[in-house]
């Protein structure tokens, strides 16, 4: 006959939390696993450049995508796994299910492995289609992957039975006294408060959750896209993306993508693909040449032109420069209208936009054009660099550096807001360019701005009492003209 030891009834079973991090550490070494595969096998030839030390790390910084996966799938099965319950067969099922999910998690993650290495993309929106067709995603795994199901479920098996042998020999029926319920609360708090960390990916709660921009902290693709193999991608595009669909007859949606996107120097090579260019004089020279791009936010060309007196010196570049009144803006939110500018694409309904998934599509890239032809680039913004992520931003755009509110030393008292800052902002733009040996492009971007407008940055550009919204922005406006003003007086 079988003994099994006993335990005092105030003495919480620690057993549960040794078989809970045994299977956490699972998880963790078979997405290692997978990743040595992606590196190694799947994608050999767009891998083969990285060093050892850009897969150490890419390895680390996809640990916290591995936790935030299980944080949101996994480990809501597991709290129930740790609640008081004296029952072995509810032990036995809430762990089956914790260990069910996990495996679905590495067979996700070796179908994205095997997706990545044909197509050089994580899954994402791909996920979203197919899943109002789970019959035939169900199917096609099962066909197309079999050997991955079948070694996944006999892998599944011999641990649910090794699992389940560990728990026979230490279970015990447990009467549930005052004492012993307050360690199961202990415990299920602190296991509550990890998993929060896990799904935020940081364990500071002042910033904004873990997303999958914060893979290319490193400013490398290919690191990045070593950190998201898994389901992170595809699940942070079905819940936070929102696909909406407008359709018009095809000619005239040909007609309106021809008419809108062309200039004097294109011609539009095939009829039926409207977006398709042909260069009738390619021969421009860049060699040599500076660039300066600046970032305004909610400019208004109504008010501008309603109350000059508020932006005389953008109106003179306006008159002196060469200015494009047809220039429509690319969406209703900044990170919308940055996309489009830093990867020169369009945004359309059906398309995300950076820090909301974009980021695991492979496109060309400003900064990245710029640098293979020698460039000096930079990337300074005057809000803090958390703000949006744009550093994360500015890092996967291919920008060598990135400078942001911390950076800049702020020399003129303004009120208690968050936003601004131009003046020491464009001085700070200014001493970097001017250091810099050689050719160089350069993006600032400053929101001083944006709503709200109840703080004007000084009493010099007060323009208007501030009695109304508009008033404010116009204030606002003032400030954020002079110092492009002193800006441009400098750099000439």
């Amino acid at each position: 006959m079988k003994t099994y030891k006993k335990l005092s009834d105030n003495k919480y079973p620690l057993w549960k939390i040794k078989v809970v991090a045994s299977l956490v550490l699972l998880l963790l070494v078979c997405f290692f696993i997978l990743r040595m595969m992606l590196i190694f096998f799947s994608a050999k030839s767009y891998f083969s450049e990285m060093s050892f030390g850009e897969i150490a790390l890419a390895c680390l910084n996809g640990v916290r995508f591995d936790m935030a996966s299980a944080a949101y799938l996994v480990m809501p099965f597991i709290f129930l796994f740790f609640m008081p319950v004296n029952s072995r067969l509810y032990l036995k099922t809430t762990f089956s299910i914790s260990v069910f999910a996990v495996f679905a998690l590495v067979l996700f993650g070796a179908v994205d492995a095997e997706y990545f290495g044909m197509f050089t993309k994580h899954i994402t929106s791909e996920f979203a289609a197919a899943a109002g067709s789970i019959r035939f995603l169900v199917g096609f795994i099962i066909s197309e992957y079999v050997l991955w199901v079948a070694v996944i479920f006999l892998t599944t098996a011999t641990i649910l039975f090794i699992y389940f042998r560990y728990i026979k020999l230490n279970y015990e029926h447990k009467a549930l006294s005052c004492m012993f319920l307050m360690k199961n609360i202990a415990v299920l708090v602190i296991f509550a408060f990890c998993a929060v960390i896990a799904a935020r990916g940081k364990i500071l709660f002042n910033n904004r959750p873990l997303k999958v921009m914060d893979a290319s902290i490193f400013g490398n693709t290919k690191m990045a896209d070593v950190a998201l193999i898994g389901i992170f991608p595809a699940y942070e595009y079905t819940v936070k993306f929102r696909n909406i669909t407008v359709q018009l007859p095809p000619p005239i949606s040909f007609r309106i993508a021809s008419d809108s996107a062309i200039t004097k120097n294109e011609t539009v090579s095939d009829p039926n693909y409207p977006f398709s260019r042909s260069r009738i004089n390619n021969s421009a020279d860049f060699a040599e040449k500076n660039f300066v791009i600046i970032f305004f936010e909610s400019w208004s060309k109504h008010l501008i032109e309603k109350y000059p007196e508020a932006a005389p010196n953008f109106s003179a570049l306006k008159t002196n420069g060469l200015y494009f009144p047809n220039f429509y803006s690319s969406g209703t939110r900044s990170l919308i209208g940055i996309s489009s500018m830093l990867l020169s694409i369009p945004h359309i309904p059906t398309l995300p936009y950076l820090n909301a998934v974009l980021e695991t599509q492979n496109f060309s890239r400003m900064a990245g054009y710029f640098n293979r032809m020698g460039y000096k680039t930079i990337f300074i913004q005057t809000d803090e660099k958390t703000a949006d992520k744009m550093g994360e931003v500015a890092a996967y755009a291919n920008f060598t550096e990135f400078y942001s509110k911390e950076d800049i030393p702020l020399e003129n008292k303004y009120p208690a807001f968050p936003k601004g800052f131009d003046k020491e902002g464009f001085q700070f733009l200014y001493n970097k360019l001017n250091a810099i040996q050689g050719s160089f492009m350069s993006i600032f971007y400053t929101s001083s701005t944006h709503t709200p407008y109840d703080a004007v940055l000084s009493e010099e550009h007060k323009l208007f009492s501030g009695a109304t919204d508009v008033e404010r922005y116009l204030n606002r406006l003032s400030y954020a003209d002079a110092a492009l003003g002193d800006f441009f007086r400098k750099a000439s």
